[in-house]
């Protein structure tokens, strides 16, 4: 890094708060892109303010980070300097349960907010695939649809009021800490879901919910594809909101080190609410699933079961089983999923590759993560390349393995997607030297 940019970094921030060093460095190794070649760690807003006047002032773009690593993961990050880590600003400003709402840091990890609400018996709903070691910043700045969506509502539904640093390296005060406002854009609503390209929120408040008295996990596991798939159509269309619907394969189950039993595919339900409607809705599920030819039907209300079941089946397990895993995760209307499952099903074994499949049911919509593990890592490649074609063919939507505005050449489809015009006139707008997130445009 350049020397006078370091030594005004480290006026700014203190000299512990640049590293260079490697055991800093070395959690950014894994993600696309050059390597930052410091990590400076910000302590409060008018730090983070200070730190991007300076880097408008030198022209010089860089990546927002937390503990693990980059919020927004680019193709072409090479142009950043630096990253601006925010875990150092990890407080719990206030909690005020009469008014259904907590003010926190970004640094705050979910975790964290569990442990201050758990005494009062409130929650924060959301429940990112990445576990709740997830900070509130990452989580607002990416809106990551989790499976408890349709029950709880998106991230963003829960984000109230924000202080924010712009990209001139403004603190601005978006939102208030009341559910409705105003009629007008709603600012601190757009930030969530931004990527960091719009600003980096250096306080939020965000709404917060009573804990359900009961919770409930119905197991089904089927012989056939089609019969999950009829069951969980049956639930999304019969008047149970589950927190969670997800199904999974014999492929992801073999992936994650938890094979099934016996079957092809497995569902579980995630019930909670009041007891006797918790125990009701549960009756429900049980009929649609014994209908459908379900194999075998088991249910629990041990939570300490479910929370450690909902951890094997989850997204982030798949990060343990090793090099040359690939992924993919894609959008799909529920009506092209059983075709879709069966395809996948049918890549496995054909040259020692196994691929498995994680789905859950959010709004009519199917949102898939998709594994593949082989000796013949092209083949795999060429496999999930298909599988992506198949998704946008099907009325799909590929999740980007970055955040951009521009087109992009997507390698695993092998074609190109168009990017959001407003949205890239709104970055050039606010953010003309192009300093938050860099590599975050397009490719």
């Amino acid at each position: 890094m350049d020397q006078v940019l370091m030594r005004d970094l480290e006026k700014i921030v203190g000299e512990t708060s640049v590293r260079t060093d490697e055991e800093t460095l070395k959690v950014f190794r894994s993600s696309r892109g050059a390597v930052p070649e410091a990590v400076v760690r910000v302590g409060s807003t008018e730090d983070a303010a200070a730190v991007v006047r300076l880097a408008n002032k030198r022209r010089t773009p860089f990546i927002l980070a937390d503990q693990m690593g980059p919020v927004a993961r680019s193709e072409d990050s090479s142009g950043s300097s630096f990253a601006l880590d925010f875990s150092m600003m990890n407080k719990v400003r206030e909690m005020r349960f009469t008014d259904l709402f907590m003010t926190t840091e970004p640094g705050a990890t979910l975790a964290d907010l569990d442990f201050a609400l758990r005494p009062a018996h409130f929650f924060f709903p959301p429940e990112p695939t990445a576990g709740r070691s997830s900070t509130i910043g990452r989580v607002v700045l990416v809106n990551p649809v989790h499976p408890g969506a349709e029950k709880y509502g998106s991230f963003r539904d829960y984000v109230l009021s924000v202080e924010a640093v712009t990209p001139s390296g403004e603190a601005v005060k978006l939102g208030a800490k009341t559910l409705k406002n105003s009629s007008g854009l709603q600012i601190e609503r757009f930030l969530s879901g931004s990527g960091g390209l719009l600003g980096i929120p250096t306080w939020i408040t965000l709404a917060v919910k009573p804990s359900p008295r009961s919770t409930l996990l119905f197991t089904a596991v089927f012989d056939s594809v089609s019969d999950g798939m009829s069951a969980a159509r049956g639930i999304g269309s019969s008047p149970v909101v589950p927190s969670s619907l997800e199904l999974l394969d014999i492929g992801w189950a073999e992936l994650c080190g938890q094979p099934l039993e016996s079957g092809q595919l497995a569902l579980h339900v995630e019930l909670s609410g009041h007891p006797e409607a918790v125990m009701s809705e549960a009756d429900v599920v049980a009929r649609i699933c014994r209908a459908t030819s379900a194999s075998r039907v088991e249910r629990t209300r041990d939570r300490r079961l479910i929370g450690e079941r909902r951890s094997q089946r989850r997204f982030h397990q798949m990060f343990r089983v090793g090099e040359g895993t690939l992924f993919q995760s894609f959008t799909l209307p529920a009506s092209a999923g059983d075709e879709m499952l069966r395809s996948i099903a049918e890549m496995c074994g054909d040259g020692g590759q196994v691929f498995g499949t994680l789905a859950f049911s959010v709004f009519g919509s199917l949102l898939f993560s998709v594994a593949a593990r082989s000796t013949n890592h092209a083949g795999a490649e060429e496999g999930m390349s298909a599988i992506a074609r198949r998704a946008l063919s099907s009325g799909g939507y590929l999740t980007p393995p970055e955040w951009r505005t521009g087109p992009v050449w997507d390698r695993r489809c092998g074609m190109t997607i168009p990017g959001d015009r407003l949205s890239a006139g709104l970055k050039e707008a606010l953010d003309p030297v192009s300093v938050l997130n860099a590599g975050g445009m397009s490719m």
